[in-house]
């Protein structure tokens, strides 16, 4: 199954260098989630943005369940995009915070 199938994308929560990231909800539980989008044809394949893709979900891979540490939930691969499905944080952008 595709990410874009079984959730709905909501408002867009942030937007960095190599992806946005959107606030979603899982169509069958109703669960609120976050959603990282890396857009593009050769989104997760080649280049810099693959090498921080492929960086961050090893390490949100490996890493054991932490209450300050954001979860990793599900990977999907599509021929345009890779979405990250996330713990949704509340509390903002962590930048404006410690700024």
């Amino acid at each position: 199954d595709q990410a874009p199938e079984q959730y709905e994308f909501l408002e867009e929560l942030g937007r960095g260098k190599f992806a946005l990231v959107k606030k979603c909800r899982h169509l069958q539980t109703g669960e609120m989630y976050a959603a990282k989008v890396y857009r593009g044809k050769r989104a997760g394949r080649r280049g810099e943005r693959a090498k921080a893709l492929n960086n961050e979900v090893s390490v949100l891979g490996i890493i054991p369940p932490h209450p300050r540490i954001v979860k990793l939930l599900e990977v999907y691969h599509g021929p345009n995009e890779v979405v990250l499905i996330l713990e949704l944080v509340a509390g903002g952008e962590l930048y404006e915070r410690i700024e």
